[in-house]
């Protein structure tokens, strides 16, 4: 017998027979393995088309429409303490005055640190106005954050709307101060 290096089978022929010999048997695992085969790559191919069909999101949540606009409110109410402070002239007194811009910085600290978790908003940013600086016009204004804050509570969950609630009772009590 004539053997060539390579040859699997004594007869010459890799498929285990002779050249008239009928073809090898496949066995259930190469059936299995094809089949494993043609899932996966449909599979693949399924996935790939639904990820770049779809766009790229934010891993974290789109901030609440409540949360934005008390952000809003506590930067205007800074900002009407600070001009009240600086513009004080003995109608309101200065340790109030310096209370007030104190409790509404860390009010709106909190309101930072709730956002953080969230992605930047998608609604529209209302704009603003600041009402004077005399104690009628900050007393309004804290009874008006008080009421809205309340209001905002309600719509939010979890530690957050505890913040806005905690943050309604302080605005309260510095309209009562103003009174």
């Amino acid at each position: 017998m004539d053997e060539t290096p390579g040859d699997a089978t004594p007869s010459g022929d890799a498929t285990g027979g002779g050249p008239d010999a009928p073809p090898r048997r496949r066995t259930r695992r190469w059936f299995v393995a094809g089949g494993l085969a043609l899932v996966v790559g449909g599979a693949a191919g399924v996935a790939a088309d639904y990820v770049r069909g779809r766009p790229v999101r934010s891993a974290r949540p789109a901030m609440p429409a409540a949360l934005h606009d008390a952000l809003q409110d506590e930067r205007r109410l800074v900002a009407l303490a600070e001009i009240a402070r600086r513009q004080a002239d003995g109608d309101l007194p200065a340790a109030l005055l310096e209370a007030l811009v104190r409790d509404h910085r860390a009010h709106l600290a909190g309101l930072t640190a709730a956002a953080e978790s969230y992605a930047a908003p998608r609604h529209q940013v209302r704009a603003g106005h600041l009402v004077g600086d005399d104690r009628a016009s900050l007393r309004k204004a804290e009874q008006r954050a008080a009421r809205r804050a309340g209001e905002r509570a309600t719509q939010l969950h979890g530690d957050t709307a505890a913040l806005l609630a905690s943050i309604a009772a302080c605005e309260a009590t510095h309209a009562e101060l103003l009174a």
